[in-house]
């Protein structure tokens, strides 16, 4: 992938020339990411050709992390990366995504990422928090792969039945009603 360098305002957006608008007309596309403390999404910005004023920026979901590369054929496109996952997290290290002044918001997603990680292994799949609570994102990754590779002995040295209730199940709907 050719990362470009992220930019963070319109001001200093990319500029996609010769962009398709309608079935004949062609205009140019703004594209920049915005930043804030709900995360990171994607702008994209057109002019209308017909009058030459700005439309209003179309704004994406909020992301985690957002990075613009350009493809084979030189089209912008978008990598995001959200705490869903370590192999995820792991995958966007191994591609160096994290620009050089990103280094420390790349600790921090590694931080959550590995906390988020072993509290829903814990509360939703039955491990026990005190055998995992200092493993690192090496060692979760490690743990996926045992579970991918269906490890049962390696899981197990993990994995605790107490303190979980006959039944119970995370995503188990349950409906009440009231008279």
């Amino acid at each position: 992938m050719n990362f470009l360098k992220n930019k963070y305002s319109r001001e200093e957006a990319y500029e996609v020339t010769d962009y398709p608008y309608g079935f004949r007309l062609r205009t140019s596309l703004f594209i920049w990411i915005e930043r804030n403390k709900r995360g990171m999404r994607i702008c994209r910005q057109t002019i209308n050709p017909k009058t030459w004023r700005e439309n209003k920026p179309k704004k994406s979901v909020y992301y985690s992390y957002v990075r613009l590369y350009k493809n084979e054929d030189w089209h912008i496109k978008t990598y995001v990366f959200n705490l869903y996952s370590v192999e995820g997290f792991l995958k966007a290290q191994r591609l160096n995504v994290f620009e050089e002044e990103d280094k420390e918001l790349e600790k921090q997603l590694g931080e959550a990422q590995r906390i988020m990680t072993i509290k829903s292994l814990a509360i939703y799949w039955g491990y026990e928090f005190e055998k995992i609570k200092t493993f690192d994102l090496l060692d979760l990754d490690k743990l996926d792969q045992k579970e991918k590779a269906g490890d049962v002995a390696y899981i197990n040295t993990f994995k605790t039945e107490e303190g979980k209730q006959e039944g119970y199940s995370p995503f188990k709907t349950t409906t009440y009603t009231i008279n």
